[in-house]
């Protein structure tokens, strides 16, 4: 597996993690919308745009889970491929029961590898990553 090199524009990484955590009742979700390049042994993805849902996004939304709209990625999928320039999605999640540590739950591997699958299945040359922020870190 190549080295992956995340780059984000200025001040994104902060702001992302801000608005994520701002309520701690409840996990929140975004899609970083980016490039991804292969540059020798790294694949380099840059990321171009933070997506956040709005409340009529999500199915459901809790403590300790969340369900997106189906619509609502595929909308940003159907726009990435009408743009032409973007081919790389990374989805975002809080896990804002955790104080320290960040760790994906076996629920979220089942689900992002299902994804995966589809994705990979679906598209050609799409790239997909997934990051979960606790209160103190990320993975």
């Amino acid at each position: 597996m190549d080295q992956v090199d995340l780059r984000l524009p200025q001040g994104l990484f902060a702001n992302l993690r801000a608005r994520l955590l701002a309520d701690l009742g409840q996990e929140h979700f975004a899609l970083l919308l980016g490039q991804a390049e292969q540059v020798g042994e790294y694949l380099v993805i840059k990321v171009v745009e933070a997506r956040y849902p709005g409340p009529d996004d999500y199915e459901s939304q809790g403590p300790a889970h969340l369900r997106l709209r189906r619509e609502y990625v595929y909308d940003c999928l159907v726009e990435m491929q009408q743009r032409g320039n973007l081919n790389a999605l990374i989805d975002v999640h809080t896990h804002p029961f955790a104080l320290r540590g960040a760790a994906f739950s076996g629920l979220d591997d089942r689900d992002e590898m299902a994804f995966y699958r589809w994705l990979d299945e679906t598209l050609d040359g799409m790239y997909y990553a997934s990051i979960a922020f606790s209160q103190s870190d990320y993975a």
